[in-house]
């Protein structure tokens, strides 16, 4: 089992994948509804997804807002990070 730390981790290398799979998704969307046109939400048809939302979902994190919320942490961190005792601790505090 990961840690949520480890989560995040795995996200930001599946984001950009992700991002990039969701450009092409729309992009022939658009072409296949109105050429020349992007793509639009049309109602009763979901909600549009973003690539947070998907990657969290990927990762198991539950949700973009968590995802996000968790990575600006960890991001926090490496900046923080004196380069001899970065230490991750997950949501129990227990360090990994």
């Amino acid at each position: 089992m990961l840690t949520d730390a480890q989560k995040v981790r795995l996200g930001e290398l599946l984001e950009p994948d992700i991002a990039d799979r969701a450009e092409k998704r729309m992009a022939e969307a658009g072409t296949k509804s109105s050429p020349g046109k992007p793509a639009t939400y049309v109602a009763g048809f979901g909600q549009p997804k973003r690539t947070v939302d998907e990657t969290a979902r990927t990762v198991g994190i539950g949700s973009g807002r968590t995802y996000e919320r968790q990575k600006a942490v960890i991001d926090q961190l490496k900046e923080e990070d004196d380069g001899d005792h970065f230490v991750i601790t997950d949501t129990n505090n227990r360090c990994h």
